[in-house]
């Protein structure tokens, strides 16, 4: 699920970012600082989180008092006395420039942190900036559900449209498997024995009817609504529904009889393509 969250302490600015994913994959860029904080920022989020490609990233914020450079008298001093040495021995003239010798290791020195307090204060931040992305994730979350209710409302009309249809026109129905069964038989039709015809329509007319299929398309429409209205993650089981409405508007394609049952069902499959790329965005 698309989200975003950013907070800031006074020493560290923390964003996460999260996008679609099937599964929970988590991705942490550090301060080398921070780097033991990786196994507990880990598993707060996967306390918090079940699906989605989330990446999180932490920056040092520098204190105004940080700017300065804190120059280790010692090493200066050791230095100075090396370089004597050495133009003396050698007799060199020429001298390393200033900004050569602030470079050498150990002259500039970072000032001296409080680790522990910082990293406290990371992990502080870091909550706030997690609640922010799950405050987030749960208002895009609010409004696929809306968007999801109403193709199960349309799934639904869809199918009671289909029901009426069925029980209005089994005779119709009927009607047409007989045709079909006689212009097979062509001349044959003659020949062969009416109440075998009629058996062979019984058997057909029982294979296209669809009610078996209405009400389980009735049962997964009243799951997906428990699974949306409920405070659980659900995406998952979202996932395995889609595959259930499918097949069922599958198999009611294939046995329609009548056109307008089958243009019912293919408005079905439209509308559980759409369902199927939202489900992967909720949680």
């Amino acid at each position: 699920m698309t989200a975003f969250g950013r907070a800031e302490s006074s020493t560290v600015v923390w964003e996460i970012r999260s996008v679609n994913h099937r599964f929970l994959d988590v991705s942490l860029r550090l301060p080398d600082d921070l780097r033991d904080l990786e196994t507990p920022l880990r598993e707060r989020i996967r306390k918090r989180l079940n699906r989605g490609k989330v990446d999180a990233t932490a920056h040092w914020i520098r204190a105004s008092d940080d700017v300065g450079l804190d120059i280790d008298e010692n090493v200066l001093g050791a230095l100075e006395k090396t370089l004597t040495r050495v133009e003396q021995s050698f007799q060199l003239a020429d001298r390393p420039s200033s900004l050569d010798i602030l470079r050498w290791p150990g002259v500039v020195r970072s000032p001296e942190r409080d680790l522990d307090a910082m990293k406290k204060e990371a992990l502080g931040a870091f909550t706030k900036a997690l609640d922010a992305l799950i405050d987030a994730r749960a208002l895009e979350g609010n409004r696929l559900a809306e968007i999801l209710i109403g193709k199960l409302d349309a799934i639904g009309e869809l199918t009671e449209t289909v029901r009426t249809i069925a029980d209005a026109q089994d005779a119709v129905i009927r009607s047409r498997i007989q045709d079909r069964i006689r212009d097979r038989l062509g001349e044959l039709a003659a020949q062969t024995d009416p109440a075998r015809i009629e058996q062979e329509v019984a058997l057909l007319v029982s294979k296209a009817d669809v009610a078996e299929e209405l009400d389980r398309l009735i049962v997964h429409i009243e799951s997906a609504r428990m699974s949306l209205d409920g405070s659980a993650p659900c995406g998952r089981q979202l996932d395995f529904l889609m595959q259930e409405f499918n097949r069922e508007a599958n198999t009611l394609a294939s046995k329609s009889i009548l056109p307008e049952v089958s243009t019912s069902a293919v408005e079905m499959k439209v509308l559980i393509e759409q369902m199927r790329e939202q489900v992967q965005n909720i949680e």
